[in-house]
């Protein structure tokens, strides 16, 4: 039997339906009952506050995550269930050194945790801008960044392998995909939301980039790499010999 993943979505308001019911019908459904009227003034409000949030998210990009415990000494904590995240924030830009950069931010509501806040922060520094429309690129060790947040409870994820396709978009997006095998490394806490020792971890999902216009995105990808997690320099090709500046002998 397939197995649907467990939504932490922060809302469910994108969710609801937008056009179950013409005007004229709508109008007879609310007419027709006062419980129903009641009932229907709550939903077209809350379809009002999901219209409200669409260009907000149009301004800070967007991401899907589904995440997996690959562990293999222990079944529970987590339980075997996928996890889905949607951000609520997602920026590239290009640093100094002409990487591509990609981070986002989820901020996933667990109502029965009674710590805050609870975030996940994912950070990408890919090797060079797609140079058309578009790029594949091999992930290792070095390109992908996380960090889980609860309280004071942090766990950081890295890279081991994986792929990332990118894609540039209209209105100066970056669209991508990636699917990607991470160490997770726990730290010091008291929820057992994740095995207490290091262990594999499944991501893969997709992403539509905002510029970083403010700054946000890098912001995000200091936090993935503070407390020692930086990214370790990426190795330059060694440096060619011309034939003049041989030694003779």
């Amino acid at each position: 039997m397939e197995r649907r993943p467990t939504s932490l979505k922060a809302s469910t308001f994108a969710s609801l339906p937008h056009s179950h019911f013409s005007p004229l019908s709508l109008r007879r459904f609310v007419a027709s009952s006062p419980r129903r009227a009641s009932a229907t003034n709550r939903f077209l409000a809350a379809t009002a506050f999901a219209a409200l949030l669409l260009p907000l998210s149009a301004c800070a990009g967007q991401a899907h995550l589904e995440l997996i415990s690959l562990q293999h000494s222990a079944i529970d904590p987590p339980p075997a269930a996928t996890y889905a995240y949607e951000a609520s924030e997602c920026y590239w830009w290009q640093d100094d050194d002409g990487d591509l950069n990609v981070a986002m931010r989820f901020d996933p509501f667990y109502p029965f945790v009674p710590v805050r806040p609870i975030t996940l922060q994912v950070s990408f520094v890919l090797s060079g801008a797609p140079a058309g429309s578009g790029k594949n690129y091999i992930v290792r060790n070095r390109e992908i960044r996380g960090v889980f947040r609860a309280g004071v409870e942090r766990h950081c994820f890295t890279s081991d392998a994986g792929i990332c396709g990118v894609s540039r978009w209209k209105g100066n997006r970056l669209k991508g995909s990636f699917r990607l095998w991470m160490t997770h490394h726990p730290g010091p806490g008291l929820l057992d939301l994740f095995p207490r020792q290091p262990g594999p971890v499944l991501f893969h999902g997709t992403f539509e980039a905002v510029p970083d216009a403010r700054g946000r995105g890098r912001a995000i990808r200091e936090e993935t790499e503070a407390h020692g997690w930086n990214r370790p320099e990426e190795p330059k090709p060694p440096p060619t010999t011309s034939a003049a500046s041989r030694p003779e002998g």
